[in-house]
């Protein structure tokens, strides 16, 4: 859960002031108040983010994986059955001890292998891995820099997974709520949006297709792309 696209259709001077604003919100959500991270996003997703989150290890290639944005680390814990040499990677100091308690609550004998970095400058060498992974990633994942770092560290025909965003099904009154608030988020992303993803994956040497998938109360957005 972190800063999103803001809908288009939202009038103009509103949308520039809730920009701000989430800006703001989810920038102190993710560093000086990442204890309430979970909680906030446990509302937000009527106890489904964790879900969400998750439903990526299918799309996994292993055996070396790296996350990039891994948030309080639920993925990483889960990885480390199926694919223990997983590395997650994130720029935030305080995501980074609320990730590690986890890994270890759940396998206190875990060697740790959480990294404090910026995907813009990943501190691995070259065609390392043969997936990379960010789930609900903010707009750094699109940034030239990022994807040409992403490029370079992931093998020949190397993997690139992004859980994109989310799309509310309505289905009932939880529901409906959620999906007014993800509509002025601009949680789910406009046709415009996902072609100028696809657009800008390609220019930096990436196959990508966009697939939907239902979950309970929602559509995820998912993003796969081959390295060419």
């Amino acid at each position: 859960m972190k800063k999103r696209i803001l809908n288009n259709n939202f009038p103009m001077a509103q949308r520039n002031l809730l920009q701000k604003f989430l800006l703001f919100f989810f920038d102190r959500l993710y560093h000086q108040l990442a204890c309430c991270y979970d909680f906030i996003a446990f509302l937000v997703s009527a106890g489904q983010w964790k879900f969400w989150v998750l439903s990526v290890e299918e799309h996994l290639i292993g055996p070396n994986i790296l996350e990039l944005g891994h948030g309080p680390g639920h993925l990483q814990t889960h990885l480390k059955k199926s694919f223990p040499l997983s590395i997650g990677l994130d720029e935030s100091r305080q995501m980074g001890r609320i990730a590690l308690h986890n890994i270890y609550k759940a396998y206190p004998k875990a060697s740790n292998r959480l990294i404090r970095a910026r995907a813009q400058s990943i501190p691995f060498a070259s065609e390392q891995f043969n997936t990379v992974v960010a789930t609900f990633p903010s707009e750094y994942i699109f940034e030239e820099s990022g994807l040409q770092e992403i490029h370079r560290v992931l093998r020949f025909d190397g993997k690139l997974v992004i859980l994109l965003a989310v799309e509310i099904i309505e289905t009932n009154f939880i529901s409906r709520l959620l999906k007014l608030l993800y509509s002025l988020t601009g949680e789910t992303p406009t046709a415009q949006i996902q072609n100028q993803i696809l657009t800008r994956l390609a220019q930096q040497g990436f196959f990508a297709t966009i697939n939907r998938i239902n979950q309970k109360y929602a559509r995820l957005f998912l993003i796969t792309a081959q390295k060419l």
